[in-house]
C-alpha cells in the first residue's frame, strides 16, 4: 500500500469515525421519547404518532388542505440552487399515538417536511394558491424551480417539545376548538419545538 492510498484510507476511516461520533453527539442532546400518556408537564420530551384533527391551511403551490406547509422558490440556473422565495406556516394540531392525544402548538417550530411536490417555470401565477408567495419574484417565474411540502391530518410525524398543560388562546379559534385535551407540546423558553415526517425522525 503506497502513501497516498493509505492516506486515502485513514481519511476516509477517519470520517466515517467522525460521523459515527457526531451522530451520538446529537443523540444525546435528544430528548426522551415518551408516550402521550406518560409525558409530564415540565418536561421537554420527544413523541412519535399520527395527525388525527387540527386547523386547516392551503399550500401555496398546490392548493392541497393541510396542518403544516413549506414551499421554496429556488434558482435553478448558473450554478447551484440557491432559495429567492419561501412560505412556512403551520396551525396547532393533534397528534394521537395510542396511549392519547396531544395538542401541539407549531408557532416558532422548526418544522421538517418532505418535499413531495416540485415543479420547474415557468409558472401561472393565476394558479397558485397564494400569490404572495410570488409577489417578490414579478411576472417572470422562467427558470425557477418550486418545490412544496405538507403536513397532513393521517401522516405521521415526531414533535419534540415542553409539555403543558393545554389552555384555550381567546385570539385563536382553533385552539378553542382543541382545547379538550389535556396537554399541550410547544416549545421552550430557549428551545424551540421541532416537528418532523422524515422517516428518519420516526
Amino acid at each position: 500500500m503506497d502513501v497516498l492510498t493509505f492516506a486515502a484510507w485513514a481519511f476516509g476511516a477517519g470520517l466515517i469515525v467522525y460521523g459515527l461520533l457526531e451522530r451520538r453527539r446529537l443523540k444525546a442532546g435528544e430528548p426522551p421519547e415518551v408516550t402521550v400518556k406518560s409525558a409530564t408537564a415540565g418536561k421537554y420530551v420527544r413523541i412519535v404518532g399520527k395527525i388525527v384533527d387540527g386547523g386547516t391551511l392551503v399550500a401555496p403551490i398546490t392548493g392541497r388542505t393541510c396542518v403544516s406547509f413549506d414551499a421554496v422558490v429556488l434558482v435553478d440556473r448558473d450554478g447551484p440552487p440557491h432559495v429567492v422565495a419561501r412560505g412556512l406556516r403551520g396551525t396547532p394540531f393533534i397528534v394521537d399515538d395510542g396511549t392519547g392525544r396531544i395538542l401541539v402548538d407549531p408557532r416558532g417550530a422548526f418544522i421538517h417536511v418532505i418535499y413531495d411536490k416540485s415543479q420547474v417555470g415557468p409558472l401561472d401565477p393565476a394558479k397558485v394558491a397564494d400569490p404572495e408567495l410570488l409577489a417578490p419574484l414579478g411576472t417572470n417565474t422562467k427558470g425557477l424551480r418550486f418545490d412544496e411540502g405538507v403536513l397532513a391530518i393521517g401522516e405521521h410525524v415526531a414533535v419534540s417539545g415542553l409539555v403543558s398543560r393545554a389552555g384555550s388562546a381567546a385570539d385563536d379559534p382553533v385552539y378553542r376548538r382543541l382545547a379538550a385535551t389535556e396537554l399541550r407540546l410547544t416549545g421552550g423558553p430557549n428551545r424551540p419545538a421541532v416537528v418532523s415526517e422524515r422517516p428518519e425522525d420516526l
